[in-house]
């Protein structure tokens, strides 16, 4: 799925989806919850695609998760997030990785800034 995935970045979105996910069974929105699901496709997608085994995540129990390694991949394979606000239909194609993978960082991006 898309460009190639260090492992501490790996370890970085299963953390984040790991706070996602909790944050929207506390919140009860149905909304975050929808969103915290994409996010763990996400994750488990690009879990198979490296090899890597789950067990082998580093797990971080405090709220202060690196997110460098996020900025980095964003940085380096220049990925532009989706303006949520202005997202026209034309905008994403489901059947393409990159799009999923685009729209699935943009949530990433903008629930862990806000």
């Amino acid at each position: 799925m898309g460009y190639y995935k260090k492992p501490e970045y790996i370890y970085c979105i299963f953390n984040v989806c790991k706070k996602i996910n909790e944050k929207a069974k506390n919140s009860n929105s149905r909304r975050l919850q929808a969103i915290s699901k994409v996010i763990l496709n996400y994750a488990y997608a690009i879990l198979r695609e490296s090899k890597i085994d789950i067990k082998e995540i580093p797990i971080y129990e405090d709220e202060n998760i690196n997110m460098q390694p996020f900025f980095e991949y964003i940085h380096t394979n220049k990925i532009q997030f989706i303006d949520f606000k202005n997202v026209q239909n034309t905008d994403l194609d489901i059947s393409n990785d990159l799009d999923i993978e685009r729209f699935v960082l943009s949530h990433i991006y903008y629930i862990t800034q806000a």
